[in-house]
Formats: C-alpha cells, sequence, structure tokens
C-alpha cells in the first residue's frame, strides 16, 4: 500500500510525533510513504521508516521499497539527493507533466515564483507517484482547513490534496479531531 504524508511546517509537536509513529508502524506493515523532503509533517515520514530500518537492522537497502520522497531540486532541505527513496524532480521522465498538472490544480499558478513552482510540481509526485499515474491510497497531513470542516487544509499542502482528492484519495488531516482520533487509534 502507498501513501502519502505531508503538511505544514508549522504542525504541532504532538502532532508530529503521531505522524513519526504512524510512519514507523506503516513501515512495519510494507506500507510505502510519499512525502516531500520538506520541514514539519513531511520529515516525520523519513524519520519513522529510517526509525524503523534501524531499529530492526535492516539497512538502507529497504529504504527505497518503503518511502519515495520527491524534491523540488537537488539537495532540497540538505536532503541527498542521491541517498536510496530520494528523487529529484529536474531528473524524472514526467517531469514537464508534472508542471503542467500542477498549473491546473494550483488557484494562483501564475502569480507563483518558479520555486514555487518546482515546490508544487513535486506535490503532484507526492500523490501520483513518479509516473503520475498511480495514486496513493490515502493522504495523511496536517493544515489548518481551508474552510470550516473541510478535510483540504491552507497553504502549500492544498495544491497535493486536491490533487488526490480529483484522483479518488481518502485524506485525514489530523487537524480535524475525528480524524486524528482515528489515527492515534490505528498507531496502538
Amino acid at each position: 500500500m502507498i501513501y502519502t504524508l505531508i503538511g505544514s511546517r508549522e504542525t504541532p509537536e504532538d502532532i508530529l510525533e503521531l505522524m513519526t509513529k504512524f510512519a514507523y508502524k506503516a513501515a512495519s506493515k510494507n506500507y510505502t510513504v510519499r512525502s516531500g523532503g520538506a520541514g514539519g509533517a513531511d520529515t516525520c515520514a523519513e524519520k519513522g521508516v529510517k526509525m524503523y530500518l534501524r531499529d530492526n537492522n535492516l539497512g538502507s537497502y529497504f529504504q527505497e521499497s518503503l518511502m519515495e520522497i520527491y524534491l523540488p531540486w537537488n539537495n532540497f532541505n540538505g536532503r541527498d539527493s542521491d541517498e536510496d527513496g530520494y528523487y529529484t524532480l529536474s531528473n524524472m521522465m514526467c517531469k514537464k507533466e508534472a508542471y503542467d498538472l500542477a498549473s491546473q490544480t494550483h488557484p494562483a499558478w501564475e502569480r507563483c515564483s518558479n520555486g514555487a513552482k518546482s515546490l508544487h510540481a513535486r506535490n503532484t509526485m507526492q500523490i501520483l507517484g513518479s509516473d503520475l499515474e498511480t495514486p496513493s491510497r490515502f493522504i495523511l497531513c496536517y493544515g489548518k482547513s481551508e474552510k470550516e470542516g473541510s478535510v483540504i487544509p491552507k497553504g502549500g499542502t492544498r495544491t497535493a490534496c486536491v490533487l488526490g482528492q480529483q484522483h479518488g484519495v481518502e485524506i485525514f488531516n489530523l487537524y480535524l479531531t475525528e480524524h486524528r482520533e482515528r489515527v492515534e487509534e490505528w498507531v496502538k
């Protein structure tokens, strides 16, 4: 099973801990996580998988099968673009298609800087994979809701969640109490 773990860089510490525990347990069940190497929520995906591998003496050989971290440019946020499980947008076969898809999903694409466009283009791969044809089963995210009670968060995570929604991907936004409680129960 493939899922996406993303969210605001301002995710509260208790939610970051929950996301890391989720990524750890999901790795133990052989789930593959997709994320984007940003600070905050995205980092929990990597942290949970790497802790699981370390705790079970599995080494980095299995890392590529348990995580797909899509970077908008080489060494984004200090990530080693050559490490197993890390993929850089500029090296991807579907790069142009990722930009096109992001431009169709983002509400103000023409106002985005080139860097912001790269971030949003990599978001498409977090949801649809490197071929842009393999949707994640679900998105686990954190972000204040765009509208009262909506699962779609504001900010940078919005583009990925809207794209996910367009492709039938279930969204669990830990900003919402009922979603957080359901994830807490699964992690136990």
